[in-house]
């Protein structure tokens, strides 16, 4: 198993959604696998997600300082127990390893529990990448930080919006969200989430999608752009 619309094409990075040569951030995707993200649904966001980041230079600590890290955290449902680190920001170096990272946080049926429903593990989550061996493990000082929150129709519970607001006071992280085929049930809660709504984007179908994937990317370069701070408002 390290968000509305907002049309920043002109200003912020290429409207075909591929990366700036030259951007630099440490990205933690934290995926829902509860029983709200169906297969199919997770197959679709991880391909727009290898898609968008497949055109930016991905690299890793250890690897290179420059470039885009990614680490992803996966929040199962309640009855797991505990948030799975699936990658850090020292695995990931390369469009391939990040297809097969994200491919292995739904959970197998061969191998995994069940999923179950509940994302009160989402606080859990946060605290992990907020801690110091985390952090240890390839988070750069000063520049863009962010958490994305990928999900369908999950709500952070009151413990997960707590710890978000923390972090994003303490600007160790921006956030963001993205939610697909929510159709709005979860808006309000995302909007707290990571601070206001320009930070959550949504998506009903595959086409909704491939926007999503640009507009993505835009909100990340645009935080690069303004000292790492995501303006969610």
């Amino acid at each position: 198993m390290k968000l509305i619309v907002l049309t920043f094409f002109a200003l912020f990075g290429s409207i075909n959604g591929a990366c700036p040569a030259n951007l630099e951030a440490d990205v933690v995707f934290v995926v829902d696998t509860s029983t709200a993200v169906d297969k199919a649904s997770h197959e679709s966001i991880a391909n727009t997600l290898v898609e968008t980041f497949g055109s930016c230079k991905i690299s890793a600590h250890g690897v290179s300082t420059t470039g885009v890290r990614i680490a992803i955290i996966n929040t199962p449902g309640d009855d797991w127990g505990t948030p799975l680190v699936v990658s850090s920001l020292s695995t990931i170096t390369s469009t391939r390893i990040l297809k097969q990272a994200l491919a292995n946080t739904f959970p197998d049926p061969l191998y995994d529990p069940v999923q179950a429903s509940g994302q009160t593990l989402l606080n859990q989550a946060l605290q992990t990448v907020n801690r110091t061996d985390f952090i240890n493990n390839g988070y750069r000082d000063g520049g863009n930080h962010v958490i994305i929150y990928i999900t369908t129709t999950s709500s952070p519970d009151a413990r997960a919006l707590e710890a978000a607001q923390k972090i994003r006071t303490s600007n160790t992280y921006g956030f963001l969200a993205i939610s697909y085929k929510g159709n709005g049930v979860n808006t309000e809660a995302l909007n707290q989430f990571v601070g206001g709504k320009s930070c959550v984007l949504s998506a009903n179908n595959e086409n909704d999608l491939s926007v999503l994937g640009v507009q993505l990317i835009n909100l990340i370069n645009q935080a690069s752009q303004n000292g790492g701070n995501y303006n969610c408002q």
